[in-house]
């Protein structure tokens, strides 16, 4: 029973890939990319392993500056059980938040940075997302919620929290809450192969 999600990606995935062809040239270059897809573990973007029927991902979206993230800072003042990483406005900048202790840490790049990540005007601190991103790897096996603020343009070029995503995706057994802006939500789901996801506007609309 584990592996039918699974299987229902992989076919999903590689119906996907043979686009280009018609008819049963269609099911027969499908059937050709599926063997491949099963058998290929380097894939850039490969499939969870034995995903959990228990995992409950949600899909909070809207529009950029509706409050989103504002809400789930004020979502959890009275629960002990929210992890992963924030992204609120502070002072007119972007910063990453602790879910969980509220640690502040710089989003966008310093001036003496190298290593950096860009998206339109924005430039980001490379080491800071590593940090950010190891906050969210040890909250993957906890109980309760685990937030990743927010999911877009870097993460479907395969930067930001792409990798961290995938992790979560493959081992995490307990609800996971991912941001998303509107408009990018199917764009999201086909990239991570996310099937089961409830997608919300509100988060009123969470279970406890």
């Amino acid at each position: 029973m584990e592996l039918l999600p699974v299987t229902q990606q992989l076919i999903t995935k590689s119906w996907k890939q043979s686009v280009e062809y018609k008819g049963w040239k269609k099911i027969k270059a499908a059937t050709k990319i599926i063997l491949a897809n099963a058998l290929n573990t380097k894939a850039d973007n490969p499939l969870p392993a034995f995903p959990s029927s228990r995992q409950q991902i949600y899909i909070l979206t809207g529009p950029i500056h509706s409050g989103k993230t504002t809400s789930l800072i004020n979502w959890p003042a009275n629960r002990n059980d929210v992890y992963g990483i924030l992204t609120p406005v502070v002072n007119e900048k972007r910063v990453f938040m602790n879910a969980h202790t509220k640690e502040q840490f710089p989003m966008q790049a310093a001036e003496h940075e190298k290593e950096v990540l860009t998206v339109g005007k924005y430039t980001f601190s490379k080491a800071n997302f590593d940090t950010a991103i190891q906050v969210i790897r040890d909250a993957i096996q906890k109980n309760g919620w685990l937030i990743i603020d927010e999911v877009g343009p870097l993460e479907l070029r395969n930067e930001g929290f792409n990798s961290i995503l995938k992790e979560v995706l493959t081992n995490r057994t307990e609800k996971t809450l991912v941001v998303v802006r509107e408009g990018l939500t199917n764009e999201v789901e086909n990239h991570f192969l996310i099937t089961d996801a409830i997608v919300v506007n509100d988060i009123k609309k969470l279970p406890d």
